[in-house]
């Protein structure tokens, strides 16, 4: 009885989780006008961000239903501003 207990409220809590967490993936890859990809730019929004790997691929969580805007940036390249709605 306590096992079925425990285990059911072990799958409770990890599918109410699940549900309240309201998030968008963002993934994309950052290439230059030659079509190749650019390494450690930073892809930031209000709340958090990343950078983008060696291969120019990120992965960012961004929360659903509000308008958010993505920041580009790279030392050796200029900032770049898109706005999500």
């Amino acid at each position: 009885m306590k096992t079925t207990t425990f285990l059911l409220l072990f799958l409770f809590i990890i599918t109410s989780g699940s549900l309240l967490a309201q998030n968008a993936t963002i993934k994309g890859v950052v290439l230059d006008e030659n079509n190749t990809p650019i390494s450690g730019v930073s892809v930031t929004t209000n709340d958090n961000g990343t950078e983008t790997n060696f291969d120019g691929f990120f992965l960012l969580e961004v929360p659903v239903n509000q308008e958010i805007v993505l920041v580009f940036s790279h030392i050796s390249f200029k900032n770049i501003l898109i706005p999500i709605p």
